[in-house]
């Protein structure tokens, strides 16, 4: 056969090929006849491609536990961690969306009516992106750990919507397609789990349900009248299955620590972490909420406030989440709630509990509340929406936490939706609502749609006594801080980076942690951290050491009026763990190495969680690392400003563990511009 008949041969075969796969999978679907006698018809190859994928997935995830009850899944949250701190800002900039690769929904049935899969299932999605990115850190989450728990929060998603869009809609279809995306993040997702390497503090499950024990630590407010003069006393708090425990980690002025006990709620549900509360006199009130079982969203509601003289917390005695009460306990529809301060109550009764939910009506939005003391449940207060009583689309769970700024008893709420004139992915629907809770609560809302937020710029953070919000968004090897005003619904605005004059573009590895930004007067600020481990001293190998890193910028508004982010003071800090004797059995008696299966000292302190505040009550921003491996001697660095400059000093940092761990926190250097922009 000459060479051109080869050729042709080939050609044939090819075309005959090709042939085979148009007929087979071109068009992917079609439909036929119109409203409800609507046909979807899909092509033979699609078919194929689905039904071997429902089979994978139902087979490979067949022993998943599967909720059997009704409840809404949980909406990611972040809480305040002290009295001056507006919000706390995860994620790592990389945006918050489904990760599911090109072409995933193929292996989905076709359905036009409805929305597009990624977008069914984000709420879902966005707590898997964070429990992957901070999940090991906080709560020991594993990676299998946050797979499971996006099947479960899919399939209650599902749940919901499917019986409202589709007539004779199965259970069994909505545990399919739960399996089904979690299967597609397992096979093409699973790189992006974080390590004990990456990983790094974030609170974002208002109930850890997977967890046996998790810290989170807090800023309260020292009374008035105690003897060791203003500032901010640093709590550590272990939840376990059957309580909390709080410690001193950093209490007075001579910053001692000490143990205080069991804080007696109930011991029976899933503990969350206390939410703070800053009431309008600034007194430091700590709200909890216990859901009495994973598949409910009932909850003892308690409110605390902290004694810093008698070094207790003083729990109101009205409340229904105290260990003498064995009733069922307050159910607000919802899977996440927030505590906001109740104008003009007493001391003692000063937390309202707020969730958004649409379980009262379709397609409206409605707020269930509970003034801890107040024994009756206000369910379904529809927001009173200007201009706009109801929203368009189903999927009504939303995507973002409820955002509140305190002070102002405002919250903001986001909705992607998909209706043909903006995807999804590129802009979201804001509903601001004014909180009003001195009495009977009253809310008016205003709904913002097609705001040009991408999902990109997702989590956001409440500008504190600004309407806008401020995203942190990864760009290659830097960083950019995006504000989105609430005013006008204007695409977001890049602010410029201010370094020694110039603007600059900060290394991305700034916001690996997460960003705290604090309430600073009028305008807010953004304190940066970051941990970079050295290279071993080989004439010192049982000392192990790391760069800790401070920086923060303030929002400034030049005289042109334009918005820019200043470097006000930055540090680097030398930290040193010495280990006198190696124990492969102790954590923090460990060698550290990269990449390592098991974490370090070092791996630990890079992702523990960051607080900030003037804890010595003289107008500063006092730093504290909270540090796993020493839990009672958290790093702190102390604000100081002379001669128009400002910078951290450490506090006696020496700390001992069973005399074989020491830790050393050496003086701190002002960071350089070119230090500030290294990666």
């Amino acid at each position: 056969m000459s060479r051109k008949q080869r050729w042709k041969t080939r050609a044939i075969i090819a075309s005959v090929v090709v042939a085979v796969l148009v007929a087979l999978c071109w068009p992917v679907w079609w439909t036929s006849g119109e409203g409800a006698k609507t046909v979807i018809t899909v092509s033979p190859g699609r078919t194929a491609v689905i039904g071997a994928y429902d089979w994978v997935a139902g087979y490979v995830l067949r022993h998943v536990e599967r909720p059997v009850d009704a409840e809404f899944p949980v909406t990611a949250t972040s809480y305040p961690s002290g009295p001056t701190t507006a919000a706390v800002i995860g994620g790592r900039g990389h945006g918050l969306d489904c990760s599911l690769p090109s072409g995933a929904s193929y292996a989905f049935q076709p359905q036009p009516d409805r929305m597009p899969i990624a977008l069914r299932f984000r709420q879902a999605c966005a707590f898997h992106d964070f429990c992957y990115r901070h999940g090991l850190a906080t709560y020991g989450y594993l990676q299998n750990d946050c797979d499971e728990l996006l099947q479960e929060h899919a399939f209650r998603i599902c749940r919901h919507v499917l019986e409202k869009e589709k007539e004779g809609a199965r259970i069994d279809d909505c545990r399919l397609e739960a399996k089904k995306i979690t299967l597609a993040v397992r096979l093409f997702g699973s790189d992006a789990f974080q390590g004990w390497g990456d990983s790094t503090y974030y609170e974002f499950d208002p109930y850890p349900v997977r967890t046996n024990r998790f810290s989170a630590a807090r800023l309260l407010t020292r009374d008035a009248d105690d003897p060791g003069g203003k500032g901010l006393d640093l709590l550590r708090f272990d939840v376990v299955r059957v309580g909390a425990v709080v410690a001193c980690a950093a209490c007075g002025p001579q910053r001692e620590s000490a143990g205080i006990g069991l804080i007696g709620l109930a011991r029976s549900g899933v503990f969350s972490a206390p939410q703070l509360v800053t009431s309008a006199g600034g007194r430091s009130k700590l709200a909890f909420a216990v859901r009495t079982s994973p598949s409910n969203t009932s909850v003892f509601l308690s409110n605390a406030t902290w004694s810093s003289k008698r070094r207790e917390i003083a729990l109101d005695r009205k409340s229904d989440g105290l260990t003498k009460e064995t009733e069922r306990g307050s159910d607000l529809l919802g899977s996440t709630v927030y505590a906001v301060d109740v104008a003009g109550a007493s001391d003692n009764d000063a937390a309202a509990f707020v969730t958004p939910t649409v379980q009262c009506r379709v397609n409206e939005i409605a707020l269930a509340s509970k003034q801890v003391g107040d024994p009756a449940l206000r369910h379904c207060f529809f927001v009173d929406i200007d201009g706009d009583a109801r929203l368009s689309r189903l999927y009504q769970m939303f995507q973002h936490p409820m955002l509140f700024d305190m002070p102002r008893q405002r919250a903001v709420l986001f909705k992607r939706e998909h209706d043909g004139k903006h995807p999804y992915q590129t802009h979201t629907n804001l509903l601001t609502v004014d909180l009003a809770m001195d009495g009977r609560p009253r809310y008016r809302g205003r709904l913002l749609r097609d705001v040009a937020l991408t999902e990109q710029h997702e989590p956001a953070a409440l500008l504190p006594q600004n309407d806008a919000v401020v995203s942190l968004v990864k760009s290659g090897n830097a960083f950019a801080i995006a504000e989105t005003a609430l005013d006008n619904a204007a695409a977001p605005a890049d602010r410029d980076i201010i370094i020694a004059g110039q603007a600059s573009q900060l290394a991305r590895t700034w916001i690996d942690r997460a960003a705290l930004m604090l309430r600073d007067g009028d305008s807010a600020s953004l304190l940066l951290s970051r941990v970079t481990v050295t290279k071993p001293n080989k004439a010192a190998p049982d000392t192990q050491a790391a760069h800790l890193d401070v920086a923060l910028l303030r929002r400034d508004k030049a005289a042109d009026g334009k918005v820019r982010w200043v470097s006000s003071a930055a540090a680097r800090c030398k930290v040193d763990y010495r280990i006198t004797k190696l124990d492969e059995a102790r954590i923090c008696q460990v060698r550290h190495a990269d990449n390592a299966t098991l974490p370090t000292m070092l791996n630990r302190l890079r992702g523990s969680q960051t607080l900030a505040g003037d804890m010595r009550g003289n107008g500063g921003t006092d730093v504290a690392i909270m540090d796993p491996c020493l839990p009672d001697k958290p790093v702190l660095l102390e604000w100081s400003a002379a001669d128009g400059k400002a910078a951290w000093t450490p506090a006696a940092q020496t700390a001992h563990v069973q005399g074989n761990l020491s830790r050393d926190v050496g003086a701190c250097a002002p960071l350089s511009k070119a230090d500030m922009l290294a990666d």
